[in-house]
């Protein structure tokens, strides 16, 4: 377990995530950091970057040491004693997995603790998943389970009610950024000065570096000094 002084008071809400806080996954961090009313509390198969992200609780979920797995093992429950302590301590108003793909093994958690289940999608877990039938049983049952389920847009809404989920718990909850905490420095280019363009982000196609580059392409037929960096 790691425990870190962040959030605090208020019902706890529980955050299931494969892995806290993932290299490209720090807009999660932001993401939980806003939880307005609640504590989140974060449970993950495994804890990464915690000391660029120290602000939110988080732990290994289920716990992974050899006595505990022995003993789930051996007697066929989800939790260890001490784990069942720890929920009962914890109190959590209700239980929200994140990603498609995270939530089927939360299933077990949510018969235990008996709260209302939330679940967000947010891209590949929908539209990568949805034609294979393995993953389409697989949500019936993470459908019918949730109390809401959250899309990032009206597309993946539509694609999510395509996939069975009822259209009253689709909800869409749209990431934000926090725009104040980004510094801002008003620039200015002199007589000659080259534009300057920075490309920060993976190398994955949604990221649209093929289209900047293209753009690129176009300053440079037009004789726009610019200076691209990727």
């Amino acid at each position: 377990m790691e425990g870190k002084a962040g959030v605090t008071g208020g019902p706890v809400a529980l955050q299931s995530v494969d892995r806290f806080v993932g290299r490209t996954m720090n807009w999660l961090y932001d993401h939980l950091r806003h939880v307005p009313e609640y504590r989140p509390v974060v449970l993950a198969k495994a804890l990464e970057n915690r000391v660029e992200f120290p602000l939110l609780e988080a732990r290994v979920w289920p716990s992974r040491s050899l006595v505990a797995r022995a003993w789930r093992k051996g007697t066929g429950r989800p939790f260890t004693p001490g784990e069942q302590r720890w929920l009962t301590r914890l109190e959590p108003r209700v239980l929200h997995s994140h990603f498609g793909y995270v939530a089927p093994g939360d299933q077990k958690l949510h018969d235990v603790l008996g709260v209302p289940w939330c679940i967000g999608f947010y891209g590949a877990d929908v539209f990568m998943h949805r034609h294979q039938v393995e993953w389409h049983e697989r949500h019936q049952g993470l459908f019918a389970s949730a109390a809401r389920v959250f899309a990032l847009g009206p597309f993946m809404s539509e694609a999510l009610a395509a996939m069975g989920c009822p259209r009253e718990k689709i909800v869409i909850h749209q990431l934000g950024v926090d725009g104040e905490a980004i510094p801002f420095q008003d620039r200015r280019l002199d007589g000659g000065e080259p534009l300057r363009i920075l490309f920060a982000g993976t190398f994955r196609e949604k990221k649209g570096l093929r289209y900047l580059v293209e753009a690129a392409g176009i300053l440079a037929k037009r004789g726009v000094p610019f200076h691209l960096t990727v």
